[in-house]
């Protein structure tokens, strides 16, 4: 199962409030995993919700299954009629779904099939893409000029990007990001976003798929580093840290920039930035696409209520 959206299933840890639903479905086709959860939410009114396990941290939730099989019709008929004998009504929310997703496919296809299903579907989020298929020059001239700004400027200084193979040199990044981040939490709410990314940066030490791109200074130590999920289209960029001390010559924007550069020499596809308006992706971005989130109700649920949860923050 090397498809990076279930890798980023694989390493969710379960921090989440609601009862985990982990279904298996097997048919000739193939078997698929699907990892649910049940919540309450206030928007539903007393409605259960089913969602996606890790629904709201992670960006793209089209990875349920193993990637050599992808879910029929047949298979989701036979989750919905499990859900409907386990419920007598409920929301089905599903967020993140790519809009090419043979699972949104089906779904859409199923519910014109199925009679008393009522089904919202609409994007929900943008995501942005650094394409490097056709070199860094494909860029814009605004971008193209601030790219080799930065490319300059630390080349100037003698810092250098790693992508750190050895057990010890990941271990080094992963706890330099680890380190970085905990600079940025200052209170006690972000008590479960520290330890879902803890636990996703201790397993991705240890995980191939993983990349750290590391920006060193000509000493050696880590200013800046980047957590990517490798793929062999195009990567995607899941979080990154700085030493703030060093934040004055944008460390992590040089980072990205290196790796953007040695994806281009390498012809490979690029840097997908997910979910995320933040400002150093809009100045890398030169593609995007919309993520889709449906929302289904099975048995007597109001529209209100529907429309509630489809429109509720994700």
């Amino acid at each position: 199962m090397n498809d990076r959206r279930w890798v980023l299933l694989s390493y969710r840890q379960l921090w989440w409030s609601g009862e985990p639903l982990i279904l298996q479905i097997e048919s000739m086709s193939g078997t698929v995993v699907v990892p649910l959860r049940i919540e309450y939410p206030d928007e539903a009114d007393g409605v259960a919700v089913i969602r996606f396990h890790g629904h709201g941290f992670i960006d793209v939730m089209d990875g349920w299954y193993p990637d050599t099989h992808y879910p029929t019709a047949e298979m989701l008929a036979a989750l919905l009629n499990y859900i409907q004998q386990r419920f007598d009504s409920c929301i089905i929310d599903l967020a993140g779904l790519l809009p090419d997703s043979p699972l949104l496919a089906a779904l859409l296809s199923l519910a014109r099939q199925r009679a008393g299903l009522q089904l919202m579907h609409s994007p929900c989020a943008n995501c942005l893409i650094a394409d490097t298929s056709e070199g860094l020059g494909s860029w814009g001239q605004g971008f193209g000029q601030t790219l080799r700004k930065r490319l300059r400027r630390v080349e100037r200084w003698g810092y250098r990007l790693e992508l750190p193979q050895s057990q010890e040199a990941r271990t080094k990044s992963g706890e330099a990001l680890l380190k970085y981040h905990e600079k940025r939490w200052t209170n006690d709410s972000d008590l479960v976003l520290r330890a879902t990314i803890q636990a996703i940066v201790t397993t991705a030490i240890n995980a191939p798929e993983m990349e750290f791109p590391t920006l060193l200074t000509a000493q050696g130590h880590p200013v800046a580093v980047l957590l990517i999920f490798k793929d062999k289209e195009i990567d995607a960029f899941y979080a990154q840290g700085y030493d703030p001390e060093f934040k004055r010559i944008s460390p992590s924007r040089c980072a990205i920039a290196l790796y953007l550069r040695y994806l281009a020499e390498c012809k490979h596809g690029g840097l997908d930035f997910l979910r995320g308006d933040e400002e150093y992706k809009l100045e890398f971005c030169n593609r995007e696409y919309d993520l889709m989130r449906v929302t289904a109700a099975i048995g007597q649920v109001p529209l209100s209520t529907l429309e509630a949860v489809h429109s509720s923050f994700i």
